[in-house]
């Protein structure tokens, strides 16, 4: 309403006509201010979608928004950068070369094939089908075990994977056409990571022999393995070259993870093994060949992310162009396109990018658990046949079950903490709402390692009234709702935490040590762990930085808690700023279920609002 203010605002003018309208005014009707709502909206949710995308790729970010050409790289690729991968040789450092995806194409339609991936799916891992533009997700395997690592076929008719669901971890091949499971390898030892030559007849795989991961190839319809390296050190993903007996996998061998080639005719020859990444201070890992096998993907980070690289085999490493983030390489079959998994504190997305319009080819798509492995065939399937369609069919429960009510005879709506009897810590309670989460974790923690890690921990509710060190005034374990980890499990050798830098927050993955080293629990890690102690090693670097790199791949067989830990709502926390030198500052044990709620908020289920009152 506009105001007509005059020399008397008390009493109002009568008898007045409406006055017109002046020039520059603006008035709205109910309706028109809805619309502009709508409209202003509209505008926030452009802004989001850029915001995320940049979030998403941190390639958007470069100014200089260097485009490239994949059929033909450029050999003079600019100036060095901190970020470069370098050849071990007197060659000047190039800098590796910026693939910038700048929009999502017109043409929505252009995702061809068939995803195949395995995800978290109930308190299990199984294998689903899915195509973002026209297929769900689609379970193609049930059953209470772990189904991990697909790789399809080239033909596109099968899945070759590694499972648990004969008591050990075993390779097995899913006919697409049929439904149905053939074993491919049986023994105790670990076998992982299948990748098929391009005609379909072998199969390449790690496998754990004398505490050590060695690759192997092995006749797609069965036969006798052929062990294809021996290296005390650990070699793991192979990935075989299109037309070629040629294998590239991942070696640290040099100390960190690298990317070599091996020729298989030519095994026990000084010249049949080459060193395809040689850069000291990253690791390279999880190597692709493109399906016409000039170009060779790898993983390694950039500016906190995992990120995809991409080289001309013909240049050599010194052609490397970033492509984007992701934590594995997925080439289409037609090879102008790479898919993806992108990994959060406690979650993955789906991405694919286009390799010749520099476009994504979807919007990022939420996974509906971790994922452990993805492929993608040419192949489309109008009709599964009736054993996929009857695991399609199945629900999952919840792996446990929670109240998000306050519990009968709560003063005020205010939640009890619960005491675990049969728990040994400084103060053994949690609260209501998440008991039941923890004792449904510690079982599954005690099936998949053979031992009751949970009942001796560091520390779980800490009331008020016990102050913690400083910096950690709003620490989750005031709320309740998180758990410590025995840290005193790193000092015997039982525990282990790979590093994994994350949009720029340090998190870290927790492995715990099987009872039984005879492959029937866990698996043998594949990442390097973080060595605290070498922070009093008397480096300089490794005392600023907290510790550093271990210096080889811990042998035996590990369970992995972080991923557990998520299946029944455990999520992770980021290391505080401060913990490369406070060691509780890491913050690597801390496990909490906070429901999507903020600090405050779950302490106000506890405590009335007056603790927040300062004096």
């Amino acid at each position: 309403m506009i105001l007509d203010i005059d020399s008397n605002p008390i009493e109002p003018k009568k008898n007045k006509p409406p006055k017109k309208k002046k020039k520059g005014e603006i008035r709205f009707s109910p309706l028109g201010a809805i619309l502009l709502l709508i409209f202003n909206l509209g505008i926030l949710g452009v802004l989001g979608w850029q915001f995320w995308r940049f979030q998403l790729n941190p390639a958007l970010n470069n100014t200089s928004n260097i485009q490239s050409d994949l059929i033909t790289p450029t050999a003079d690729l600019g100036t060095a950068d901190p970020d470069k991968t370098e050849e071990a040789s007197a060659t000047p450092p190039v800098q590796a070369e910026v693939i910038v995806v700048t929009s999502i194409p017109q043409d929505s339609k252009s995702f061809s094939g068939l995803v195949i991936a395995s995800l978290n799916d109930g308190e299990f891992q199984h294998l689903f089908a899915f195509n973002p533009e026209n297929l769900p997700f689609t379970r193609l395997t049930d059953g209470k075990w772990d189904d991990t690592q697909p790789a399809v076929s080239p033909d596109g008719s099968q899945v070759a994977f590694s499972s648990h669901r004969g008591g050990q971890w075993d390779l097995y091949l899913l006919d697409l056409n049929s439904g149905k499971v053939m074993q491919l390898t049986n023994d105790l030892a670990y076998d992982g990571s299948p990748a098929w030559s391009s005609d379909g007849s072998w199969i390449a795989y790690e496998k754990y022999v004398d505490n050590n991961l060695d690759i192997f190839i092995q006749l797609a319809n069965g036969g006798e393995a052929v062990q294809v390296t021996s290296d005390p050190a650990s070699d793991t993903s192979p990935a075989w070259k299109p037309g070629e007996n040629t294998l590239a996998f991942t070696s640290n061998r040099s100390l960190v993870n690298d990317i070599w080639v091996i020729e298989i005719d030519r095994i026990g020859f000084k010249d049949g093994l080459t060193q395809y990444t040689n850069n000291p201070t990253l690791d390279q890992s999880r190597p692709s060949w493109s399906p016409d096998g000039k170009y060779l993907g790898w993983i390694q980070p950039f500016h906190g992310f995992e990120s995809i690289y991409i080289s001309d085999i013909s240049i050599g490493e010194t052609s490397a162009k970033y492509i984007g983030g992701g934590s594995q390489v997925v080439w289409s079959p037609g090879g102008d396109k790479i898919a993806t998994s992108i990994p959060a504190s406690d979650s993955e997305f789906f991405a694919a990018y286009d390799l010749i319009s520099n476009t994504y080819l979807t919007p990022p798509i939420a996974f509906p658990g971790n994922v452990s492995g993805i492929s993608w065939t040419s192949q489309t399937f109008t009709h599964f046949p009736a054993p996929i369609q009857k695991f399609a069919q199945v629900t999952q429960e919840a792996p446990w079950k929670t109240g998000l009510t306050p519990a009968p005879g709560a003063f005020f709506g205010r939640q009890f903490t619960i005491p675990l009897s049969d728990i040994k810590a400084p103060n053994p309670a949690l609260s209501a709402l998440v008991v039941e989460a923890f004792y449904a974790l510690r079982d599954r923690i005690d099936q998949e390692t053979g031992w009751d890690v949970l009942s001796d921990l560091e520390n779980a509710y800490i009331p008020l009234t016990q102050p913690l060190p400083p910096g950690r005034g709003n620490d989750w374990l005031f709320t309740g709702r998180a758990i410590a980890i025995n840290s005193v499990l790193i000092e015997l050798e039982w525990m282990r935490v790979v590093r994994e830098d994350i949009g720029g927050q340090i998190y870290w993955r927790v492995f715990i040590k099987a009872r039984e080293q005879d492959g029937s629990h866990g698996k043998p890690m594949t990442q390097i762990p973080w060595n605290f102690r070498a922070r009093f090693s008397g480096s300089t670097t490794s005392y600023e930085e907290g510790g550093a790199p271990d210096h080889g791949i811990s042998p035996g067989y590990w369970v992995d808690i972080t991923n557990l830990a998520n299946i029944y709502g455990w999520e992770r926390l980021p290391a505080l700023s401060n913990w490369t030198s406070y060691y509780p500052g890491a913050r690597f044990n801390v496990f909490v279920i906070t429901n999507g709620m903020d600090w405050e908020s779950a302490m106000l289920q506890l405590y009335p609002p007056e603790i927040f009152l300062q004096p």
